[in-house]
């Protein structure tokens, strides 16, 4: 789905953006936090461009990095997240 999004949306519509934020939140509830984390920052950063920082989603995907952080132990990088 994210791959056709993609191809048929763009790298940058908020769908492909939601779809992308989905996936890394699937691929960290199985445990797979480091590769969620990058996941996500790449969402992250596109959705500030796109959407701005202070957006729903944009806030949401920030939220979703800072618990892929703490599931590795980062808990004051997670924390600066979250304040953020």
């Amino acid at each position: 789905c994210l791959e056709v999004q993609k191809t048929l949306l763009g790298d940058t519509h908020p769908s492909t953006l939601l779809t992308m934020s989905n996936v890394a939140n699937a691929v960290r509830k199985q445990g797979r936090y480091k590769e969620a984390e990058e996941l996500l920052r790449q969402c992250l950063e596109v959705q500030k461009t796109v959407l701005g920082e202070d957006h729903p989603s944009t806030l949401r995907t920030m939220n979703d990095v800072a618990n892929a952080v703490v599931q590795q132990g980062r808990y004051k990088e997670a924390e600066e997240l979250q304040r953020q």
